[in-house]
């Protein structure tokens, strides 16, 4: 797979536009020979960038009408964009934004008509190689141009892996372990065959290093009649530096005793076995066995099960005058998509809550409480934030709280209560009152409405995140790791 150009664009507002640009002679001379009468020369950078712009309506006002942009019958295809330019139209071009950064590649389409999106193995290769780039530019300054030492290594980095317009190897890892020199020709010629995943060796210290991380979500209801529900969700990346060309690593996922059981595991396309026959003999763990790649990775996903034990049932009897909602978010990693939703009592999650409101439209009082339940009473943050929908800004505050600040947010619609890192030793509780006046209520924009928020319905949100702790009590048994061939790697777990 080729590419013909690739970009890097400031957006608009940035000293330097044209950050960089890289076009490969070879393969145009290909595209000129194989789409014949449908060739599209390239623009120059000014060129191009100014019709990327205009295609994604960033120089253009918001109200104006671009038919070849805007019209109904036009498929969106995101990332991949067709560019109006004054030689013609360019396709598959794709796009990609972070950091303020605008970065742009075009595929070599190898037929005369324009074939389906999926059967266009450069676009995701294209943008498989732009998420590469992105992450070894990373964020940028303000005044940076094409001499920068950031876009210096962006080049050094395409050499190697863009040879002649040609993807080879984009890991950035493998890529930059090549430049340097530090590749192992040892095991060459040896009879080991390495996998895709892994087409070098390194000369490198043994190391291993693992990180488990969990988050939780729940809603508590403060009410007899309804569920408190939560879910909790957590993953293993793991960095191996290893020698060998394919080094066979055999690992156990454990759980503490009495614990959630992990459910519902996704595991790393390099994973050859998961042995999860301990289990019926009462263990509480899980045998992973695979070969890294040599770059960090995601090693497993899953999710927790909760034990009849956690559960409790609601009690009908009762039904409390008022309406609240709050939430239990923990930020420990990036979120998955692997949910599971249990049913189960406040006891069992790291804090518990009580949230309440009285009041009229106009002038509120709120209690809160939070009290740590379960866990380290050490955290990297902790706040609580009450959000005010379908009211006016908040004008007047009056609070005692028994720890932390309370702050109000610049649209002065949420009140903010931070915590900070640690709860009382003693009574691990901490409470908050506060009496809240809001001004006239205007126009509502997008965001400051929320159906639920009638009347007294309220609901409050803490986050927080606690280091060095999992829920499930999830580890690495770093004892049980087994490398073949053998080596005495050092071997750290971290969460």
């Amino acid at each position: 797979m080729s590419l013909r150009g690739i970009w890097v664009f400031s957006l608009p507002g940035a000293s330097h536009g044209i950050l960089f640009s890289k076009k490969y002679p070879s393969v145009e001379n290909r595209a000129c020979i194989l789409n014949k009468d449908g060739y599209v020369k390239l623009p120059t950078d000014d060129a191009m960038r100014e019709a990327v712009l205009a295609e994604l309506g960033i120089v253009h006002p918001i109200e104006m009408f671009v038919e070849s942009r805007d019209s109904c019958s036009r498929k969106l295809q995101k990332p991949v964009f067709e560019i109006t330019t004054s030689n013609g139209i360019l396709w598959p071009v794709v796009l990609y934004e972070k950091f303020g950064l605008l970065l742009c590649c075009l595929p070599l389409v190898e037929s005369v008509e324009r074939p389906p999106v999926i059967d266009v193995l450069g676009i995701s290769l294209g943008y498989a190689l732009l998420l590469q780039m992105i992450d070894v530019i990373g964020p940028v300054q303000q005044g940076v141009d094409e001499t920068h030492p950031q876009m210096v290594d962006l080049h050094s980095y395409l050499c190697q892996a863009v040879p002649f317009g040609t993807l080879t190897d984009i890991e950035q890892a493998t890529v930059f372990d090549a430049i340097s020199g530090r590749i192992d020709s040892s095991h060459v010629v040896s009879d080991v065959k390495p996998p895709s995943w892994r087409p070098i060796s390194v000369k490198c210290k043994a190391n291993i290093s693992f990180r488990v991380t969990e988050q939780i979500q729940a809603v508590l209801y403060n009410r007899p009649d309804v569920w408190d529900v939560f879910q909790i969700y957590g993953s293993v990346s793991c960095k191996a530096d290893l020698e060998h060309p394919a080094p066979l690593i055999a690992v156990h996922l454990s759980v503490g005793k009495d614990q959630p059981r992990l459910q519902n595991i996704l595991v790393n396309s390099c994973v050859s076995m998961v042995d999860d026959e301990n289990r019926t003999k009462g263990e509480g763990h899980r045998t992973i066995t695979f070969i890294p790649p040599r770059e960090r990775f995601v090693l497993c996903k899953y999710t927790a099960a909760i034990s009849p034990t956690q559960l409790s049932a609601p009690n009908t009897s009762t039904t409390p005058t008022l309406s609240r909602r709050g939430s239990l978010t923990s930020l420990n990693s990036t979120t998955s998509s692997l949910t599971v939703v249990s049913q189960a009592s406040p006891a069992s999650l790291p804090l518990r809550a009580h949230y309440e409101m009285t009041g009229s439209q106009d002038e509120v009082k709120i209690i809160m409480k939070v009290k740590l339940s379960k866990g380290k009473n050490m955290f990297e943050y902790c706040e609580v934030q009450i959000p005010f929908h379908n009211r006016g800004p908040i004008i007047y505050k009056e609070n005692t709280q028994s720890t932390g600040e309370i702050v109000i947010t610049n649209d002065k619609r949420t009140l903010a209560w931070r915590i900070g890192q640690k709860f009382p030793s003693r009574s691990h509780e901490v409470t908050l009152e506060a009496k809240l006046k809001f001004g006239k209520r205007s126009s509502i924009m997008p965001g400051q409405d929320d159906p639920f928020c009638v009347g007294l319905n309220s609901f409050a949100m803490i986050y927080f995140k606690i280091p060095d702790y999992t829920h499930t009590s999830a580890t690495i048994d770093q004892r049980s790791l087994r490398v073949q061939p053998n080596a005495k790697p050092k071997v750290t777990v971290g969460m």
